[in-house]
């Protein structure tokens, strides 16, 4: 994996952290944001998610709720509290719309529900990072 420039160059891509315990659909996600201009990240785990923010700083991390061990809310949580990387904005991505207030209130800039359509996806990011490619597939 290459370690995303954070020295500044306008011409790097955005880079766009994907965390949920899910492989497929870090994958895909993973590819449709490849597609859309963007560097991606993805990790499978809280754990493995501050692993790799020893290493890069993203634009923008995208957050699953319901995951094993550490579960998105804490992880929020820790990151809202670190120095650096508290900033950073969070999209948080799940099913469970039960979940948004919580969220929220632990610091997410977005929530976006599960299954979401490439518009949604877009209109999401959009907030956050520019957004090149449209596309209309429903993502789970």
């Amino acid at each position: 994996m290459q370690e995303h420039n954070t020295d500044g160059d306008l011409t790097a891509r955005p880079a766009v952290m994907i965390v949920d315990d899910e492989q497929a659909y870090t994958k895909v996600m993973s590819m449709v944001l490849r597609e859309y201009g963007f560097d991606s990240f993805p990790v499978n785990s809280a754990k493995d998610a501050w692993e790799l923010l020893a290493r890069i700083t993203p634009d923008l991390v995208l957050l699953d709720v319901m995951m094993p061990e550490i579960d998105g809310i804490t992880f929020l949580n820790e990151l809202r509290a670190h120095a650096q990387l508290g900033v950073v904005p969070v999209l948080v991505v799940t099913a469970y719309t039960e979940t948004r207030e919580q969220a929220l209130r632990a610091g997410a800039s977005g929530f976006l529900t599960k299954p979401f359509s490439a518009q949604q996806l877009r209109e999401s990011i959009g907030e956050f990072l520019r957004v090149n490619v449209p596309d209309e597939t429903i993502f789970p």
